[in-house]
């Protein structure tokens, strides 16, 4: 990489750090190493303190993870990507009729209710109020980022169930010293707080590696991500630098500098390495030194890298590269057919996990009928005819055909809504005339009728022949 280097056996001496008018006219740094063979010295081009041995990757962890998913623009697209279609999702309060949850269950609260009227329907309205996103929008972001999510239900003064509170991840701490959870420690918000278990609805990604804490895509892909993130670094200084080579510096073969030469060297080299173009001037130096430029940036290797790398994270989170934007791959016309199968395979069955959270923890403490039930609207998602019910349609047409149902049977089988009016004319078979001869000179003219309404002239044909009688398939 650029402006990087590594020494063996080497123990550090770092030089001064910059101030900070030093640094805002991005005056180059140099870092000093004193070894046990030659003395080196790194020239960064940068703006920054190139201080030998810093670890500049994005630690594991929920930190980490968080950083991750506002300064890498992939994770970013694939966390938006998935919110989206989150957001996209009506949740709905329904009254449970029978033994099990039905489509046509009565629904009396919905995301689209102007006023909220159930407890818990008040008290997502309250909490997008206060926090100006729903709960599912950052409980589904905090899972994906750090692999959990922390929601507690409050009461009002009155003693009844009618808020709902997020905490962060990052700072919240599960303390299972015997590997069950013993309380959790909330240090955010300039207060702490200690919660017991059953205080907290905690909602977590299966991590085989721990059974307390979560492990999100951003912790699996960390790896990818600093790698991404190293590369535009340096590429960044690259440019930053006037597309100009780091420098690497290092003591005649066979020789060992003393401190007190090392400092000057550093003193020398600072000097000269001024202005916010890092343009260097001439430096005289009083002993024999090497100096190496770094290799040049590959540009196009670095374009293949990280299209390798991109492509590494869009697989972690499931993400095709054409939901967030890359259409090469894909025609448009194919798009919505993929972007439905995606949220098929991949979004509705976390939606389907916060639905039963919230059926199993919420539910009954904001209303303990037992009488309703939360649920998500996936008809909403996609008017996409799946291929069961391709299969049904294309059977009926064929019982059609062979007279063995009606019209109306049909309607019925492949759920076409009719009135009692149409069912009764529909209650007829439908009997098709095979290789019907008809002359030229027998074929009639549709002729405009000005006593019928124009609404109707569409369906007037004069036939010099008479014509067996069929009825329309709605």
């Amino acid at each position: 990489m650029l402006n990087t280097w590594f020494a063996r056996k080497s123990l550090p001496v770092y030089a001064p750090l910059p101030s900070f008018d030093e640094q805002k006219a991005f005056t180059p740094t140099v870092t000093a190493v004193k070894t046990e063979t030659p003395f080196h010295v790194w020239m960064n081009g940068m703006g920054q303190s190139g201080v030998y041995g810093r670890n500049r990757d994005i630690q594991p962890g929920d930190a980490g993870a968080a950083l991750a998913a506002v300064v890498i623009e992939d994770v970013y697209a694939c966390l938006q990507a998935r919110l989206q279609a989150l957001d996209g999702l009506d949740w709905q309060i329904k009254q449970l009729v029978g033994g099990k949850p039905q489509d046509d269950d009565p629904v009396l609260a919905s995301r689209k209710d102007v006023i909220p009227t159930h407890p818990l329907a008040y008290a997502l309205r309250k909490f997008r109020v206060e926090y100006k996103f729903s709960l599912f929008h950052i409980w589904y972001y905090s899972k994906l980022v750090t692999g959990k999510a922390f929601i507690q239900a409050l009461k009002n003064m009155a003693g009844v169930y009618r808020l709902l509170e997020w905490y962060n991840p990052v700072d919240m701490t599960i303390y299972a010293p015997l590997g069950v959870i013993d309380h959790f420690q909330y240090m955010g918000k300039g207060k702490t707080i200690q919660f017991d278990p059953d205080m907290i609805v905690y909602d977590y990604y299966v991590n085989l590696a721990s059974e307390i804490e979560g492990q999100s895509p951003v912790e699996v892909a960390i790896d990818s991500i600093n790698i991404e993130r190293n590369m535009k670094r340096a590429l960044r200084a690259y440019f930053r630098n006037g597309m100009r080579l780091g420098t690497i510096v290092s003591a005649a073969e066979n020789k060992i500098l003393t401190q007190d030469q090392i400092d000057d060297l550093l003193d020398e080299l600072e000097d000269k390495n001024v202005g916010v173009d890092n343009s260097f001037r001439n430096a005289y130096l009083p002993f024999e030194v090497e100096v190496n430029q770094a290799p040049r940036v590959d540009l196009d290797d670095q374009g293949s890298i990280a299209d390798r790398i991109s492509n590494k994270i869009l697989r972690v989170f499931n993400v095709p590269a054409a939901i967030i934007g890359d259409m090469s791959e894909t025609r448009y016309k194919e798009h919505k057919d993929m972007y439905d199968a995606w949220v098929e395979m991949h979004i509705l069955p976390d939606t389907r996990d916060i639905r039963d959270v919230v059926n199993t923890h919420l539910m009954p403490l904001f209303d303990p009928s037992g009488k309703t039930y939360f649920t998500f609207d996936e008809s909403a998602w996609s008017s996409r005819v799946t291929q069961a019910a391709l299969d049904i349609r294309e059977a009926a047409r064929a019982d059609l055909n062979a007279t063995a149902i009606t019209v109306k049977e049909y309607n019925e089988r492949v759920n076409n809504d009719m009135t009692p009016e149409t069912a009764a004319e529909l209650d007829v078979y439908f009997a098709p005339v095979d290789k019907l001869i008809v002359r030229r000179g027998e074929l009639a003219k549709a002729a405009p009728n000005p006593a019928i309404p124009p609404q109707d002239q569409a369906q007037v044909v004069t036939a010099a022949a008479e014509q067996p009688a069929t009825v329309p398939i709605p």
